[in-house]
């Protein structure tokens, strides 16, 4: 009996692997009463099948590793048999399934683009959500991308404000299914792989952490499945105890993903941003001597330098202090640890900074990278306020609302000196036309923004670009020495 392939409900979406030869493709069937559903993967001439069951929304995501150097074609759907069919996947029918392609490279520079902080809102008027998705299309065009990373607040609960707040299950799930199912969105991944981890508004609540747990425990915990379920793909998504942090490898960069949301203790007298365990994993990570001479990434969904606040890492000094003395510090050789950089989201902007550190005592430590890459869609912030020319470091406070000292000495932790900042962007123009003046007080910024870092001979090259793939500013970065 010949079995048709029907086209996934949701996807396919391309999902990253811990190493350059690998990949994971998510797809998502329907039920059928009575009957067994199954998701189908054809990769190069490779066919694998999985049942799927209602308890994880009938997703499937199959990993692949091993790959070969070089351009692979697949296919992903589902099916449907009784409990009692016997079926052969050489019987499988795949015409009404697209046929996709994706490249895998070990040789090629590094070259991947990192955000966060997208905005659907559902209803009639989708209030910026066309523009949230064909940003999506700005990145597709854009060559020789790798990878992406979603640093977080991709999918917003609470984006009509708490009397509209998504709680349950299935309000999460669908949304999910609808942003995931947009056009520019959809048609990126399906050949770029990305790698995600969650920020707030991806469980439930803004500043979400042990409080929300205690006070929104029932739609955290259900904030927590779905995000397990639809982008945490290194965790099996059964599982509530395993940690959401990861690392993976690409070409010869290493990166570092912290979970910066569900191991808070804001409550205790010893606050931590995360557990004393992820921090061990990061130290026993970051020392590794055959790192050494490689570029190594720290993602963070929050501003681990830059941002004071109390939902920051600067709002957690001590373990802040902690991070930075193991990135200044020295590898298992007694080598001072080089190439590492900090790639942040959350501040719904972009901004590329250098810090110099000293402790309580005004002894300088070293001197750290940070990125900020947040806004895939911004839509009335407060950031980018409106300047056309680089400012004296000592008026950053004023035209880039980031300080330029941040100072958490007198809590113990470290002191941060602006030594090197670009602009912060969006970065509007002052409205000339009537229509802008009279849309200016409810739109303030009106550009979207993303971060593409790509490695060019021995620098690392950062550019920021708005939704028209136009570089707002570009700077080059030398660990030579």
């Amino acid at each position: 009996m010949r079995i048709n392939i029907h086209p996934s409900s949701v996807g396919p979406i391309l999902r990253g692997g811990p190493n350059p030869d690998s990949i994971g493709i998510l797809s998502r069937g329907r039920s059928r009463r009575f009957y067994h559903t199954y998701i189908v993967f054809k990769l190069d001439e490779e066919i694998q099948y999985r049942r799927v069951v209602k308890t994880h929304d009938h997703i499937c995501v199959m990993h692949f590793s091993d790959l070969s150097e070089g351009s692979h074609f697949y296919q992903t759907g589902y099916f449907t048999v009784s409990p009692v069919h016997q079926f052969d996947k050489t019987n499988f029918v795949w015409n009404n399934v697209e046929k996709h392609i994706f490249n895998i490279s070990f040789s090629e520079p590094l070259d991947f683009i990192f955000a966060s902080s997208m905005r659907y809102i559902p209803g009639p008027i989708n209030f910026g959500t066309k523009k949230g998705d064909e940003i999506f299309k700005t990145i597709g065009n854009i060559k020789n991308i790798q990878f992406i990373l979603h640093l977080g607040d991709k999918f917003v609960y609470d984006s009509l404000g708490p009397l509209c707040r998504k709680r349950s299950v299935s309000q999460m799930r669908r949304l999910n299914r609808t942003v995931y199912n947009m056009r520019w969105y959809r048609n990126l991944h399906t050949f770029i792989p990305s790698y995600d981890i969650c920020d707030d508004r991806d469980l439930h609540v803004k500043n979400a952490g042990q409080i929300s747990k205690f006070k929104h425990s029932s739609s955290f915990k259900n904030g927590l499945k779905v995000y397990r379920e639809y982008r945490h793909h290194l965790g099996p998504i059964h599982s509530i105890s395993e940690p959401l942090y990861y690392t993976f490898e690409r070409n010869n960069s290493h990166f570092f993903v912290f979970d910066t949301r569900t191991e808070r203790e804001e409550l205790s007298n010893n606050r931590r941003m995360v557990s004393n365990t992820q921090l061990k994993a990061f130290k026993h990570w970051i020392r590794d001597s055959e790192k050494a001479d490689k570029y190594k990434f720290i993602v963070s969904s929050v501003p681990v330098v830059s941002h004071p606040g109390q939902d920051k890492w600067s709002g957690y000094p001590v373990q802040q202090r902690k991070l930075l003395e193991i990135v200044l510090g020295k590898n298992r050789l007694g080598n001072p640890i080089r190439k590492a950089i900090f790639l942040c989201g959350d501040s719904k902007c972009c901004r590329a900074s250098i810090y110099d550190v000293s402790d309580r005592y005004g002894v300088t430590l070293g001197n750290v990278t940070e990125i900020i890459s947040s806004g895939l869609n911004c839509v009335k912030h407060g950031k980018g306020k409106q300047f056309t020319k680089f400012t004296e470091l000592e008026r950053y406070d004023e035209n880039n609302d980031f300080p330029h000292i941040v100072d958490n000495t007198f809590e113990r932790g470290l002191k941060f000196t602006t030594r090197m900042s670009s602009m912060t962007f969006p970065n509007p123009h002052k409205p000339v036309k009537l229509l802008d003046k009279l849309r200016k007080p409810f739109i303030k910024v009106i550009d979207s923004v993303f971060v593409r870092i790509l490695e060019i001979e021995d620098k690392l090259c950062v550019r920021i670009y708005n939704q028209y793939q136009v570089v707002l500013y570009e700077t080059m970065l030398s660990y030579n020495n």
